[in-house]
């Protein structure tokens, strides 16, 4: 973070009464109470560290240095370097964040992605996207508000096990099913409608609106429970809708924008980031019914992907909150191409991912609820937390299955070998591949020049 902070700088990007004008306005003692339960203790503040798991506190906070420490972890800094860590962001965009919470104005010229690049263009585009965040926020609180005066899909949400506390932590919310519920607020309360389209929240339409005396819209999302879908800054991104009736396609998503980019953002992982953390581990769900009902039995460490397999920049985004990732797909064909998937991606970045197993034909929240109440079930929470326990390397469990085939005749070893190869190859590790690779080769009896020409 000092290099990064050095250069801007010493490059004029961040003038230092800036930066300590930002810090000034910002008490770290608040920051750091939204996530840690803090209590007095002499000349500081202690509390659970939010980095890692412990019992007895060991995070300590003193107020008129604006500095932590943990003792545990090790972790310390001032107000930047905790937001940098809190929501794994660079030392820019955790500038923002403060600046946009102290209401301070950051130069015109300032862009997170660049660090200040120079020039009318970039700040027009950071103006646009400040817009478009608040448009987002605008329209989910419009969902929420919806969902709070519609007693049917509030009767939804509770027999798929979501609590009142879910409802606002989640900030989840409803729409009716009519043609331009969405559109007709944004026309009354004179939002920008091009932005809103941009956006994928309504549509063009070739009926005329009388409101607007030109071409009408109609919303993108009708008749459907609504996920907002925020950054890992707490911003809403975009929006995930399920059907509330027989409508398809069941689940529909924003459409891909300047600020929905659906590879690069998880449902859940806002809320859930703080409980990765402490447990080191992020478990990877398909459905955003399945992050509620999973966080409703306590295991809050859970994110989905926003109807997409896994790519590479979520794995780059998770790892800044965990070592282990635990894939929990559902067991059909599209779940077991996915979980595949999964795996490939992890070792192109080093990374083993793990598998926990469902029950033939379950989803996680059939597992944990009782779908005909809404209410946890005590059983299904130790299943799943067994489940959870037996998870094993989705690269171990497949060479395992490999090997299993491979003993069936010569042209299903070779097909074993060239499976098992594939996977070698891309793991990044090279302590891991090697392990591997003696264990791969013992086990099937081969030339160690064998395995390394199914590697290619």
């Amino acid at each position: 973070m000092d290099r990064t902070k050095d250069s801007l700088v010493k490059k004029g990007k961040l003038p230092l009464e800036l930066l300590q004008k930002i810090k000034d306005s910002v008490n770290l003692i608040e920051v750091v109470g939204e996530r840690v339960v803090l209590r007095k203790s002499g000349a500081n503040f202690v509390g659970l560290c939010p980095f890692h798991s412990e019992r007895t506190p060991s995070f300590s906070v003193n107020e008129s240095k604006q500095l932590y420490h943990c003792y545990g972890c090790k972790k310390g800094g001032d107000l930047v370097s905790f937001v940098m860590d809190l929501l794994g962001v660079s030392f820019p965009e955790a500038i923002e964040e403060l600046a946009d919470r102290a209401k301070i104005p950051l130069p015109s010229f300032w862009h997170s992605q660049e660090a200040g690049a120079v020039g009318e263009q970039q700040a027009a585009q950071r103006e646009k996207l400040s817009l478009a965040f608040k448009l987002n926020r605008f329209a989910a609180s419009f969902f929420h508000q919806t969902l709070q005066e519609s007693p049917s899909p509030q009767e939804y949400y509770r027999l798929r096990g979501v609590s009142s506390d879910e409802i606002h932590s989640f900030y989840l919310g409803s729409v009716e099913n009519v043609w331009d519920s969405l559109a007709r607020h944004l026309v009354a309360k004179k939002a920008p409608l091009e932005l809103a389209v941009e956006l994928g929240l309504i549509r063009p339409s070739l009926r005329q609106n009388k409101d607007t005396q030109g071409q009408g819209y109609f919303d993108l999302f009708r008749g459907r429970a609504i996920f907002p879908i925020l950054n890992q800054r707490g911003k809403v991104a975009g929006f995930g809708g399920r059907a509330l009736g027989d409508e398809t396609p069941k689940y529909l998503n924003s459409s891909e924008s300047l600020l929905f980019q659906k590879g690069k953002l998880a449902f859940g992982l806002y809320q859930a980031q703080k409980y990765i953390r402490e447990q080191d581990e992020l478990i990877l769900v398909e459905g955003y019914f399945d992050v509620l009902a999973l966080h409703s039995a306590g295991f809050r460490n859970v994110v989905a992907t926003c109807g997409t397999s896994l790519t590479s920049d979520h794995l780059l985004l998770f790892k800044r909150f965990a070592n282990k990732m635990t894939v929990m797909f559902d067991g059909d064909q599209a779940g077991v191409s996915a979980t595949e998937r999964a795996m490939e991606v992890g070792l192109d970045h080093g990374w083993v991912v793990y598998g926990a197993e469902m029950p033939q034909g379950m989803d996680p929240d059939e597992l944990v609820l009782d779908l005909s109440s809404g209410a946890v079930r005590q059983e299904g929470k130790e299943q799943m937390t067994e489940i959870l326990h037996q998870a094993k390397p989705l690269l171990d469990s497949g060479i395992e299955d490999a090997i299993r085939s491979a003993a069936a005749g010569p042209e299903d070893l070779s097909q074993s070998l060239k499976k098992i190869g594939k996977w070698l190859a891309r793991y990044q590790d090279s302590v891991g591949r090697e392990v591997r690779f003696q264990q791969v080769q013992k086990k099937l009896g081969i030339s160690p020049q064998l395995l390394l020409d199914a590697m290619g």
